[in-house]
């Protein structure tokens, strides 16, 4: 008699496993996936931090802000180059900032301007006070107002 095949019509192929090189493929492309999926994860962290730190630079620049309108006129050229080293801001008081700050300095400047208005023609004498903070890198608030000379 013949020999029987248990694997009727040439089914044997279908019941071997995988290959060495269909397992060396299938981790590959698993590697690449892990290894998108770390770099976009590392990516939108970076992004929330960046975002985070606006956000409280325009916290920090907003209360400068506040402050130096509180002095009067002519005490706000005292301020003119007033610095706040990275991780060292604190308030005019003397109060130093939350932790949270200590990626961020400030600066104000203070610098003669005049405005026109267009419809009189009116000149307005006054200062520009502008307050900058900013990180290592680069600025990441800046807040600029106009006060006007009181008259006289």
């Amino acid at each position: 008699m013949g020999t029987v095949s248990i694997h009727p019509g040439g089914a044997r192929g279908l019941a071997r496993g995988f290959t060495l090189a269909e397992a060396l493929i299938a981790s590959a492309v698993l590697a690449v996936i892990v290894v998108a999926v770390a770099a976009s994860v590392s990516t939108a962290q970076k992004v929330a931090w960046e975002s985070r730190k606006r956000m409280l630079a325009t916290f920090a620049a907003d209360g400068m802000l506040s402050e130096l309108m509180t002095l009067g006129y002519y005490d706000l050229r005292d301020r003119d180059g007033q610095t706040d080293a990275i991780g060292s801001m604190e308030t005019m008081d003397g109060v130093v900032y939350p932790k949270a700050f200590w990626a961020l300095g400030r600066s104000v400047s203070v610098t003669d301007t005049s405005v026109t208005e267009p419809g009189s023609g009116t000149v307005v004498d006054g200062v520009d006070v502008r307050v900058a903070v900013y990180d290592e890198h680069k600025d990441l608030s800046v807040l600029t107002v106009f006060v006007a000379e009181p008259a006289e």
